[in-house]
């Protein structure tokens, strides 16, 4: 029989992960094999590819040692794709570097990576939409109905 088998573990669960704590970038492998599903980025350099000392480590030799690699500065991440291998697709479009967003889907061969940002607090606070006196009589009114 061709068809790989596949191992549930602790690593590799059929039901969803949660998000690693204390970490406001992280990757969610949703197609390809793997052990682990969720990826967090620790570091501001997150290394792609089949060198072993890769952070997200590819078992596939269509891929060369460093094949992308995911840059994190200041709440905005770049992807580049700097080895040999299979195209990197964005979203569906081909792209050898440039920033991607929360939700972007990341995919290059057999695998398929979601990218989630999780913005920090005082970034929140600074998106978050300033609420008058006005509402808040509204909500007042409201409550009273």
């Amino acid at each position: 029989m061709d068809a790989p088998i596949l191992r549930f573990d602790r690593y590799n669960r059929p039901e969803v992960q949660t998000p690693p704590e204390a970490c406001a970038v992280w990757l969610e492998i949703t197609r390809g094999r793997v052990r682990q599903r969720i990826r967090p980025v620790h570091a501001a350099v997150f290394l792609i590819g089949t060198d072993q000392d890769s952070d997200l480590v590819i078992g596939d030799a269509a891929f060369s040692g460093t094949y992308a690699y995911l840059l994190v500065q200041n709440g905005q991440v770049t992807v580049r794709r700097v080895g040999a291998g299979p195209e990197l697709l964005v979203n569906g479009q081909r792209l050898d570097a440039g920033d991607v967003e929360a939700g972007d889907l990341l995919t290059f061969g057999p695998f398929e990576l979601v990218l989630h940002i999780q913005p920090s607090p005082e970034r929140s606070a600074e998106l978050a939409p300033a609420v008058s006196i006005e509402n808040w009589r509204w909500l007042a009114e409201l409550a009273e109905a």
